[in-house]
């Protein structure tokens, strides 16, 4: 589902939030938010819908989870004996969760900026 730009200003701040991005802006006056009136409408839409395809991380979102998921398998290296091949096998799983993580976005990424192209050429024509 699309959030709509939700818009709070202030003389020579304009404030503005879409989703869970947030932006503060100093500008000289108030910003015009939406897309511009010379590109084309349904263009700027299927960028708005690539936008919100942006996968998720599977772990979190902040590098803390990440190091924790290593940390637990350097910590699996405590158990006796069957340790190390515990430890291995779960220093695996995360290499394989992280890297299709940056696959995912990877993709993703070169996606959304084809579709931004797309949207700036339709607005050169």
């Amino acid at each position: 589902m699309a959030t709509s730009f939700q818009k709070d200003s202030l003389i020579g701040w304009t404030r503005f939030r879409h989703g869970d991005f947030q932006c503060t802006v100093v500008t000289d006056g108030p910003l015009k938010i939406g897309p511009p009136a010379n590109v084309d409408h349904d263009e700027f839409v299927r960028a708005q819908w690539m936008w919100e395809r942006r996968p998720k991380s599977l772990l979190g979102k902040t590098l803390l989870d990440y190091l924790i998921a290593i940390l637990i398998g350097f910590v699996l290296l405590l158990i006796p004996d069957a340790g190390i091949l515990v430890a291995c096998c779960w220093l695996s799983g995360m290499f394989l969760v992280i890297a299709q993580t940056v696959v995912r976005f990877v993709r993703w990424r070169h996606q959304y900026e084809s579709s931004i192209a797309r949207v700036i050429r339709s607005g050169a024509k």
